[in-house]
């Protein structure tokens, strides 16, 4: 009993792990998807910016999320109302707890494979690709059937306030910051964690094929 409760509290943790891993790394290359963004939706001419304007601001805000950066948020083109500047920092308060997260998940779940690896036993390698599958997929075919309501629902779970309304008037960072853009950011996250899913079952089947021999 207790081997089973180890071995499935080692697969949650590694799939929280490659989930947070998937949205860092999306965090990394945002600007690249939102530059993408900016030229499919023509965002330059809707808030009368230039590409390089935008881009400028859009890394200053992407920098102002890692958990190293701690100087308050300052966009060179946009002013900013008291609600805007405070929902950026609830914004940055979750990405900080999910980067804290990320470490813990990530010495936790080292040090257990480390473990299942040196008893060669490499079927937690199949339990956490089978998870890392499983919940990303439901979560991303369900928001994809309707993102705008499954982006209302995250800002009503995780936020207390309506301040994520942005009103382009007194917040107009939120003319670069199209729905569409986090719709892509979403689901190159459910993306890139599917791929490690595939990665980590092809280990599996490369190592049990490996001790088989």
């Amino acid at each position: 009993m207790m081997k089973k409760f180890k071995d499935g509290f080692l697969a949650v943790d590694l799939m929280v792990f490659f989930i947070l891993s998937g949205i860092m790394l999306t965090i990394l290359i945002s600007p690249l998807i939102h530059r993408l963004d900016v030229n499919y939706y023509r965002l330059d001419l809707y808030s009368g910016l230039s590409k390089e304007e935008i881009a400028r601001n859009f890394s200053s805000l992407a920098n102002y999320l890692w958990i190293f950066n701690r100087e308050p948020l300052a966009l060179e083109s946009f002013v900013m109302s008291t609600n805007g500047a405070v929902h950026f920092a609830e914004v940055k308060n979750i990405v900080d707890a999910l980067q804290i997260l990320w470490l813990i998940t990530g010495i936790g779940g080292g040090i257990g494979a480390y473990f299942e690896i040196k008893q060669q036993d490499f079927a937690f390698l199949k339990r956490t690709a089978i998870l890392m599958i499983l919940v990303p997929l439901a979560i991303g075919i369900t928001a994809s059937l309707n993102f705008s309501a499954a982006f209302v629902t995250f800002h009503r779970l995780f936020f207390r306030n309506d301040y994520w309304i942005f009103d382009v008037r007194t917040d107009p960072v939120i003319s670069i910051l199209p729905e569409q853009f986090f719709m892509h950011g979403f689901f190159a996250i459910v993306l890139i964690v599917v791929l490690c899913a595939l990665l980590l079952y092809g280990l599996y089947r490369y190592k049990t094929k490996k001790l088989s021999l």
